[in-house]
């Protein structure tokens, strides 16, 4: 029973621990609606204001899609400040916000 309680006792401060580790990771992944306003090759600037960042392995569809002003776009990644975002996906969408495949 002591040792039960024991366990208990510890298992509660591990997640204790943990909880605020985990709340920060989620909360800087981010995904955003926006027209893309300028275009740079290795980043592009919505009409929000964020630029977007991209990295080696940043995923673009439809594959092969070159992004230029007046797009509509939703990025997802991670969230560095409220004015930046590095990409992990970016995917072209429709007036409806449907992904557009090809």
């Amino acid at each position: 029973m002591k040792r039960q309680a024991i366990i208990a006792t510890l298992m509660g401060s591990a997640l204790a621990i943990a909880m605020p580790f985990a709340a920060s990771a989620q909360a800087q992944y981010a995904s955003r609606v926006g027209l893309v306003t300028a275009s740079y090759g290795d980043r592009i600037t919505l009409d929000n204001g964020m630029t977007v960042y991209f990295h080696q392995g940043t995923i673009i569809k439809p594959t092969g899609m070159s992004l230029y002003p007046g797009m509509r776009v939703r990025v997802s990644g991670m969230r560095q400040s409220h004015v930046r975002l590095d990409a992990h996906e970016v995917h072209l969408i429709n007036a409806r916000g449907q992904a557009v495949t090809k």
